[in-house]
Parts: C-alpha cells; structure tokens; sequence
C-alpha cells in the first residue's frame, strides 16, 4: 500500500494534489480510461483531463489510443527522477542568483546599521533599566568609558546609585575607564568595591556620559534623573575619541 508520505514527496517535487493522486492511481490501477479514474477518485471530471495532461507533459503518464479512447498508464517510476533534477538545477540557479544579490543584501544590512535610536529614561528605576540596556550585547572584556562631573545638588544620589553598579554582576567584568571632576576624587575613593581605572581633572569635560558598545547613555541628574539612550556607533565613536584626548593628556 502506498503510504500518504509518497503523495507528500510527489508534491514536494511539484506536482499539485490532483496530480499526486492521480499519479498513484494510475500505479495501483495500470492501464486506465480516464472513466475509471473519475469513478474512483473524489476530484471532478475537469480536473482529472487538467491533470492528466500535465502528467504527460512531465512525463511522468502517457497513453495509448484503443479504439479511439486514450488508456493512461504510468511508466517507470524512475521517470520522477527528471523532476528531481529540475528541482536540483532550480537549486542551484537559484544558489547563483542569491550570490549575486547577498553583496546588495549586506549594503542594505549597513545602511540599517547606521540608523540611530534613541530611548528616553525616567526616574531611578528608569535609570537602572538604561544602564543595563547600556550593556546589553557587549562582548566580553569590552571597555566603557565614561565622563562624570561633579554637582553639589546630586553628588549624594548619584555616589550612591553608582556604587550600588560596583557590586552589580551584570557590571563585574565589564573593564571601566572614567573621566571625573577633581571634587569627585574624594568620595569615589570611598568605594572600596569599584573596579573602575579612574581619572581626575580640573578641565571642563562633557557631563555624564556613558559609551558602550555603539551606545551613548547622556544622564541629566534631575530632581527626577533623566536618561537618554542613543544607539549609534558614528555619535559614540565622536564621544569616545575626544574621551581617549583627553584621558592621554591627564
């Protein structure tokens, strides 16, 4: 008995459901009118003439004429094996063209690439969830950098909230380089626990901004804290060499 697969493998091999049945009935039955395919199979009489002759055009059913009436049989089996190899050369035509248009494909991938996003983050809870966001997708021993400037109004929060982030796992074994305002030396030698390579200085530098990964976290401490996240690799390379500036000049 023919299995409900081999109807499956004939249609993978591109013929429509009424062919696939048909063929397998003209395997079981052998030489056949069409009437007696009508009688046995549930598909109308107009669909069975449709199919049939695709199948010879396929090659896969022929016929003989007896007295003026067509008597369809289907020969060898291994006349499938011709639609295997259209099916192979498809494949493989179709492997040529995909090699030819992956070049545009990725040129279409860069461009998204340079797309920038930017998030808005509000409150503490808000500025925990940026930070974390900051880090996601990094890989392993890559560096952030950061500027911190020091304000009498926030000092109290922001110590506080950062040295929470020293005790952090997600924050362990991400290397940190810091640029922070001479004031701030003091208070941040306090926390025993941070891992972070610090630099103070008396200059002006940018305040609160963190750089990872083609990301800029910019950081407002507001009596409700503000941060902004923005994804792109061109405004965080900008911010990391004028980091790297200033770092060798200190």
């Amino acid at each position: 008995m023919i299995s409900k697969r081999s109807k499956t493998v004939l249609e993978e091999l591109g013929l429509t459901n009424a062919e696939s049945k048909i063929y397998l009935e003209l395997l079981r039955l052998g030489e056949s009118k069409v009437g007696e395919i009508i009688k046995r199979l549930p598909i109308s009489a107009s669909n069975i003439h449709d199919a049939l002759d695709k199948l010879v055009k396929k090659g896969l059913v022929t016929f003989v004429v007896k007295n003026n009436i067509k008597h369809y049989f289907a020969p060898n089996p291994k006349n499938l094996n011709v639609l295997l190899d259209k099916q192979k050369k498809k494949v493989q035509e179709t492997e040529k063209e995909l090699k030819a248009l992956l070049p545009r494909l990725q040129s279409i991938t860069q461009l998204t690439e340079k797309k920038q996003d930017a998030e808005v983050f509000i409150g503490i809870n808000g500025l925990k969830n940026s930070f974390r966001k900051l880090v996601e997708g990094g890989k392993k021993g890559q560096e952030m950098t950061f500027f911190y400037t020091y304000s009498k109004t926030d000092v109290g929060i922001t110590h506080k909230f950062f040295a929470k982030m020293d005790i952090e796992d997600i924050y362990k074994n991400i290397p940190m380089k810091g640029i922070c305002s001479k004031e701030y030396e003091p208070l941040f030698k306090k926390r025993k626990k941070s891992k972070v390579h610090a630099k103070f200085t008396d200059w002006p530098i940018p305040s609160n901004i963190d750089m990872y990964n083609g990301k800029t976290l910019i950081t407002a401490w507001t009596e409700i804290p503000i941060g902004f996240l923005i994804s792109s690799k061109e405004i965080t390379v900008s911010f990391e060499r004028l980091f790297w500036d200033v770092w060798r000049k200190i």
